[in-house]
């Protein structure tokens, strides 16, 4: 006998669905989920329904301030509820500004000149560099696949 009010689907569920639908990788779809697990229970479990764009600035000033996440999560987790309003519960939200942003790393790659790489083979032995940039030679290539010779 089938029920004859069925409840509807849980929030993460649709939330899941519409990802679905919308062909989201699966590690999109987990990340979203997440996402928007940790925004409602942020808010003390109120529905996002009842919620807009001042719970929302809310969050995502909280996870560059309090949680101290990096600035590409913090875009992530903005995409998140995005996603959730507006093409799970279809309901238009104005620009959000105000946010605060979590700083971009300054972090630079590490890149060495050509005379750096001279300075450091000269004081460092043959036997050293042989170790940094090992390569075998055919003989130990045929050793490592037959170790019973």
């Amino acid at each position: 006998m089938v029920p004859s009010n069925p409840s509807p689907p849980k929030l993460l569920d649709q939330v899941r669905t519409v990802a679905r639908v919308k062909h989201f990788s699966l590690s999109t779809e987990r990340s979203y989920v997440s996402w928007i697990r940790r925004f409602i229970l942020y808010h003390h479990k109120q529905h996002p329904q009842n919620m807009a764009e001042t719970e929302i600035r809310q969050f995502i000033s909280h996870l560059a301030v309090d949680a101290k996440i990096s600035a590409s999560t913090q875009t992530v987790a903005l995409s998140a509820l995005l996603f959730l309003y507006r093409d799970v519960l279809k309901k238009d939200l104005p620009y959000i500004s105000n946010i605060e942003r979590a700083k971009a790393s300054k972090r630079l790659p590490v890149v060495r000149s050509s005379p750096d790489v001279y300075s450091f083979t000269r004081h460092v032995s043959v036997f050293v560099v042989r170790e940094i940039y090992y390569v075998p030679t055919a003989i130990e290539l045929n050793e490592l696949q037959n170790p019973e010779r």
